[in-house]
């Protein structure tokens, strides 16, 4: 009786293992990028160059050209820019901080890689970022129109906007965001 009940918690035990392995290789597919790294939009930069947004499973990386060929290019990081979820929720008002000072502190931590973009030799101040709607097309910061929006579909059927500004140099502090 004793070896019955033995037999019956480890086929218990292994059941649970399988299950949890299929749960772990579910989670693991969900996002499909997750390792690849993918170009998903090129930029004319203004410059003689071209900065280009690469996705890697939930980062996104603008890398950016140089003003000189002795620095192929400069890499600007947001690992969590392709959660779309959280990202939809925020510009839907459904997340605990508004899109407003999202933004603003978005726009702080810019203003700190711009300022290291260009003394490393890039030249120029890209602004880049992704949004879940496509109103970001009317985006301006401190008056300046967005130059360059492109319509990207992921893997999952997830439309994203790309937002690129050629050269906008940002203020360490108040910078105005509109979406006239």
């Amino acid at each position: 009786m004793d070896i019955t009940r033995n037999r019956g918690k480890w086929k218990l035990l292994l059941f649970l293992l399988i299950l949890g392995g299929a749960f772990l290789v579910t989670r693991l597919v969900a996002d499909s990028t997750q390792g690849k790294e993918e170009i998903i939009a090129t930029f004319d930069n203004g410059i003689g160059g071209v900065d280009t947004m690469v996705r890697n499973g939930k980062a996104l990386t603008l890398k950016v050209s140089s003003k000189s060929a002795k620095i192929e290019s400069i890499e600007w990081k947001d690992k969590s820019a392709f959660d779309y979820n959280a990202t939809k929720k925020l510009e839907d008002g459904q997340a605990s901080i508004s899109l407003e000072k999202s933004f603003r502190l978005r726009l702080a931590a810019a203003y700190q890689t711009q300022q290291s973009l260009y003394s490393a030799g890039a030249g120029h101040y890209p602004l880049a970022g992704e949004s879940t709607k496509s109103s970001i097309k009317n985006l301006k910061i401190n008056g300046q129109a967005v130059d360059e929006v492109k319509e990207y579909v992921d893997a999952d059927g997830h439309t994203w906007y790309l937002w690129y500004f050629k050269n906008l140099k940002l203020n360490e502090d108040e910078n105005v965001v509109s979406f006239d």
